[in-house]
């Protein structure tokens, strides 16, 4: 039970470092991020103080969690009033799917050994990207933009002029 709790702080913790503390360095509000993660680590010991003896490493996984949530929830708050910008939830739970999917696959593929891991991170890109498209979470428009970019990246074959 308790790596599922840390699965999930590793998440939020993206969220907060793309949704908020990014948006923060960018419009150079970074004073906030130690204040707000002053609060979070008073908040984590003092759960662990009040849970920990009781109920052991499950409550010191959840006060953790709950300080990452709240001090995310913040920080998002936060960075939203100096930048606001929006969420395309449609678009982000479709990847959530995509991703779902992509992982069951890659679990059941089980890979042994550097071939079959390269084969299995092949197929894993296959699937996401056909499941994106099926979605519908990335447009035509956004492959061909993808398409020309790595055309650019790659240059001139040979023979090329």
């Amino acid at each position: 039970l308790v790596i599922p709790i840390i699965a999930t702080n590793a998440v939020v913790s993206v969220v907060y470092g793309v949704g908020g503390a990014q948006v923060l360095m960018l419009v150079k509000k970074t004073h906030y991020l130690a204040a707000i993660w002053g609060g979070a680590a008073a908040l984590n010991l003092g759960l662990n103080f009040a849970f920990v003896p009781s109920f052991g490493i499950l409550a010191a996984a959840a006060s953790t969690l709950s300080a990452t949530v709240l001090a995310t929830a913040i920080t998002l708050f936060i960075a939203r009033r100096n930048f606001p910008f929006t969420v395309h939830w449609g678009d982000l739970v479709k990847t959530i799917i995509a991703t779902g999917v992509m992982s069951v696959c890659v679990y059941f593929i089980a890979p042994a050994g550097v071939p079959m891991l390269m084969l299995t991170i092949v197929v894993a890109i296959v699937i996401y990207v056909l499941l994106l498209r099926a979605l519908k979470a990335i447009s035509r428009e956004e492959i061909k933009f993808l398409r020309q970019l790595l055309a650019r990246r790659r240059g001139p074959g040979i023979g090329d002029s």
